[in-house]
């Protein structure tokens, strides 16, 4: 199919190219429009990713939070761990902020705070695009909060520790 059959009489053959060439950001109803035309997924033409593939990461998602959610620690992660590249995949950000997320949950209840908290550093940075609402945003900075006020009550009980043995006198 050529642009201009594309285009149909509702846009020009410029306006295809443009966002043939990542130069314009079509809408959501045009994207669908446009997918309807080609027989595709709205969704594969908007990420590049298929409605099954989202499903299958979806469902990954909801097992390693189901193992979260049940304390099932050490599954948990391994199940966080194996479903990021995929995640990463799909190039939707609130996906990884989920992943981010959840593996960052997992590594403060395994006592890696420094490493959730990279995690989680991660997750508000992607958490900042406009797609994300202030209750998203909200999640992932008191996940933060928590994983700082964590490494910082481990340091203060590390420090007390040391203190206490050093020898007096």
């Amino acid at each position: 199919m050529t642009q201009t059959e594309l285009a149909g009489d509702r846009f020009s053959k410029e306006y295809v190219s443009q966002i043939e060439r990542g130069k314009t950001r079509p809408t959501g109803g045009t994207i669908q429009w446009l997918a309807e035309r080609l027989g595709v997924d709205a969704s594969f033409l908007a990420h590049g990713v298929s409605a099954d593939e989202r499903g299958r990461v979806d469902s990954a998602l909801a097992r390693a939070d189901a193992l979260l959610e049940a304390r099932r620690n050490d599954e948990a992660l391994a199940e966080f761990e194996s479903i990021r590249s995929a995640v990463l995949a799909t190039g939707m950000p609130e996906l990884e902020v989920r992943v981010l997320s959840g593996e960052a949950t997992v590594r403060m209840r395994l006592g890696e705070v420094r490493e959730a908290s990279t995690l989680l550093e991660q997750a508000r940075g992607l958490s900042e695009k406009e797609s994300f609402s202030d209750v998203e945003r909200a999640d992932v900075m008191f996940r933060h909060a928590a994983t700082s006020a964590g490494e910082t009550s481990r340091l203060r009980a590390r420090t007390s520790s040391a203190h206490s043995s050093w020898p007096r006198g």
